[in-house]
């Protein structure tokens, strides 16, 4: 993905490589590195491929030429031209060190999207982990748009490769388009910075969380297994569709024609419409003007309201990697707030404006006046990671309403949460914290989600999930699953039987 102001000097550094130095790098696939003992499956192996490519970059050539052979479709995912590619090469980096990549495409945010199916997203890094880094101003803010590797951590500090860094902006280049321009001129980097969400990264961007990989020889949760390299159901298939007049894009203001075109997947979001017309899904496509971008389904032709089919009457893919219209994307709910909220646990702050929430629990009462709420809903915040905020900053809703912005409920956030989301279960002795190493003392608690990780057991008895929770020593973190009274080999269910929901 593109990541902007990164350094200017490294425009000027890129432009005296010699150009015969530049072409040597490209006459050649990348590759792993030169090491018999590679072990596929490993995380070290992420880290070692992800650092070996740190010598290449980019090469600018003449109009229309791509920067062959690049990483997946680096080089020829803008209608034949380069493409921003920092998702490309972190999934090119999992898939040859043996993890799988499905359901995973171009876009950075797919990783988020996704992070179900690799275990959730967290906050603390570990090596081989995607970095995901999200956006701080204008109305993208919150959307995760650039993703690198994690290739070294040291206390409070992450060594990460990006793919897709440093390239020239501001100018179409001899592409005669800025997007492949810059996806020419890219290189990949290593840097290193403080390990928190909401650390910046250049001059837009922060720390938004950390996905880990998983290896090919286990399924991925919700299904998957086997193979790699490639997309899901939300992944690069073309789909075939017939617009009946020209689309604006949803972000970056490029256009689709009218005409026969196709995208790759849908998500639900604002009403688009005229009359009695309308539609909810957004289509993600290769615009005509302007590279990968989102356009309204209310321009496809001869269907009906809130319907987006293909060109052979089949229901598109949801983005997330669904087929099922739940009228979200990628577990988000999209709202309006007419203020900043802070949040309830660890006093973060959700700027004022265009929000995603997860879903609500009911909580404590927020209010002022006669106006008040006792919903709380979890998401990402502007500062400060993951927590809750009051539904009473929600704009022009009730006392007690917890809506979207198209007027529908808000999800609880799970069966068997509490007023703090917690679920109930009961652990048969002491548990040590995985990456603060405090305790949590056998009996009667509560946790939060689980997350798939390392195995922890004894003899015949193991368990592989990890269970986020406060620990009674040692503040936030996860312990294993394995502590869990009566319970099978990888089960982890709450106190009622009910299985914890994943991060």
């Amino acid at each position: 993905m593109r990541f902007a102001h990164i350094s200017p000097s490294l425009h000027r550094w890129g432009i005296a490589v010699t150009a015969l130095l530049t072409m040597a790098f490209y006459l050649a696939a990348p590759a792993p590195p030169a090491n018999a003992d590679v072990v596929l499956g490993d995380v070290q192996t992420i880290a070692d491929i992800a650092r070996g490519q740190t010598h290449r970059f980019e090469s600018v050539g003449e109009p229309g030429r791509v920067c062959d052979p690049g990483y997946l479709t680096s080089c020829s995912g803008n209608k034949g031209r380069g493409e921003y590619w920092c998702a490309d090469f972190a999934r090119w980096v999992w898939d040859r060190a043996g993890f799988h990549t499905e359901y995973l495409d171009p876009r950075a945010r797919s990783f988020q999207e996704q992070r179900a199916r690799y275990g959730g997203e967290h906050s603390a890094p570990q090596v081989g982990d995607a970095a995901l880094f999200h956006d701080i101003y204008g109305n993208a803010k919150g959307v995760v748009h650039h993703v690198a590797i994690v290739v070294a951590v040291d206390g409070g500090s992450v060594t990460i490769v990006s793919g897709d860094v440093g390239g020239e902006e501001n100018t179409t280049g001899p592409e005669g388009n800025e997007e492949a321009h810059y996806a020419h001129t890219a290189k990949v980097r290593e840097d290193t910075l403080n390990s928190s969400p909401g650390t910046m990264f250049g001059n837009s961007e922060a720390i938004d969380g950390y996905v880990s990989p998983v290896p090919k020889s286990r399924p991925l949760n919700g299904g998957g297994g086997g193979g790699g390299g490639g997309a899901g159901s939300g992944g690069s298939d073309k789909l075939w569709i017939n617009t009946f007049a020209s689309a604006a894009g949803r972000d970056h203001g490029g256009k689709l024609y009218a005409g026969r075109n196709y995208v790759f997947c849908r998500e639900w979001g604002t009403q688009v419409g005229s009359g009695s017309a309308y539609n909810h899904w957004w289509l993600y496509t290769d615009m005509d003007t302007g590279g990968r971008d989102f356009v309204s389904a209310y321009y496809l032709s001869g269907q009906g309201n809130d319907t987006a089919k293909d060109a052979n009457g089949n229901d598109l893919p949801t983005c997330d990697g669904t087929t099922t219209g739940t009228g979200r994307s990628g577990g988000r709910t999209w709202v309006k707030t007419f203020a900043a909220a802070q949040g309830r646990n660890d006093g973060g702050t959700l700027n004022a404006g265009r929000n995603y929430v997860f879903c609500k629990v009911w909580g404590a009462q927020v209010g002022s006046g006669s106006a008040y709420n006792h919903w709380w809903l979890a998401t990402d915040m502007d500062t400060g990671g993951k927590d809750f905020v009051s539904a009473y900053y929600l704009s022009g809703q009730g006392n007690d309403v917890a809506n979207d912005e198209n007027g529908d409920d808000i999800p609880e956030c799970a069966s068997g949460d509490d007023a703090g989301g917690k679920v109930w279960v009961k652990t048969f002795t002491t548990a040590t914290g995985r990456d603060h190493g405090g305790a949590l003392y056998a009996g009667t608690n509560y946790v939060f989600c689980k997350v798939w990780g390392a195995q922890v057991g004894s003899g015949s008895a193991y368990n592989h999930w990890w269970l986020a929770t406060d620990m009674d020593t040692g503040g936030k973190d996860f312990v294993s699953a394995y502590y869990l009274s009566g319970q099978g080999n990888d089960v982890a269910k709450d106190i009622n039987g009910r299985d914890i929901h994943t991060c």
